[in-house]
């Protein structure tokens, strides 16, 4: 529901209105301090880092048909090679953190000295 209510405002070619300088700067500054603890995770090779870089990647693969959708209507090709180029990096990403080996690399020390 809240992304609903926000993702219009977000988007290219969205609604604009009034203040919207004052929603849009704290949200992108929380967005890019998440985003920074993700990175962190996923050095320190953190499980929840991994799965939420799979869930967002997963996120905004979904958000990609909404992109090219309007960049269909309104006629721009970069709008729709963009996103083109954005989703499949999120594929790639998808699809290397579901491998099987680098899974095991971010289990816990504990289950990966069991297997051994």
């Amino acid at each position: 529901m809240f992304l609903a209510a926000v993702l219009p405002i977000l988007l290219p070619g969205g609604i604009r209105f009034r203040g919207v300088g004052t929603i849009r700067g704290p949200w992108l500054l929380a967005l890019g301090g998440l985003y920074i603890a993700i990175g962190v995770g996923l050095l320190k090779r953190f499980r929840w880092a991994r799965l939420a870089t799979i869930t967002v990647a997963i996120l905004r693969i979904g958000l990609l048909i909404v992109g090219m959708r309007n960049g269909i209507l309104e006629l721009r090709a970069k709008f729709v090679f963009s996103y083109l180029l954005g989703g499949l990096v999120d594929g790639l990403i998808v699809w290397y953190l579901l491998r099987a080996e680098i899974r095991r690399s971010f289990a816990r020390p504990a289950e990966s000295d069991k297997s051994r």
